[in-house]
C-alpha cells in the first residue's frame, strides 16, 4: 500500500573523511524529512547561516559517537564540536541529505 505521509525522520550513515587515512569514519544521523515546499523554504535560507545552526534544522539525533572519555549525546554544541574537529563533516552532511532524499524520490 502506498501511504502519503513519509515518515517525519529518517535514519541514515554519513561517511567522514579522516584526515591520513583511507577509510571514512561513519557517522550514523538521525534526519527530519522535509517535503518539497519545506525543503525549497529551507535550502532558500541557508545562505549567510553558520553550519551548525542549519544543519541543527535537520539533523535530530545520532548514535555511537563518542569521545576518548566516552559516549557523547547528541546536542547542536556537539554536532558543532564535531563540525569543528572534521573540516568536511558539514559538506558530506549536507551531500548524505540530498541524496536520501533524491534516492527516496527516485525509488518512488
Amino acid at each position: 500500500m502506498f501511504v502519503i505521509d513519509p515518515a517525519p525522520t529518517f535514519d541514515a550513515q554519513v561517511n567522514i573523511t579522516q584526515p591520513g587515512k583511507t577509510d571514512a569514519a561513519v557517522l550514523n544521523l538521525t534526519f527530519k524529512y522535509q517535503d518539497a515546499e519545506e525543503l525549497a523554504t529551507w535550502t532558500a535560507g541557508l545562505a549567510g547561516r553558520k553550519d551548525v545552526d542549519a544543519l541543527s534544522d535537520i539533523v535530530l539525533g545520532w548514535r555511537d559517537v563518542a569521545t576518548a572519555s566516552g559516549a557523547l549525546p547528541f546536542s547542536k554544541d556537539n554536532l558543532g564540536l564535531v563540525l569543528t574537529k572534521y573540516h568536511t563533516a558539514a559538506e558530506e552532511i549536507y551531500s548524505a541529505y540530498f541524496s536520501q532524499l533524491k534516492a527516496s524520490r527516485q525509488k518512488n
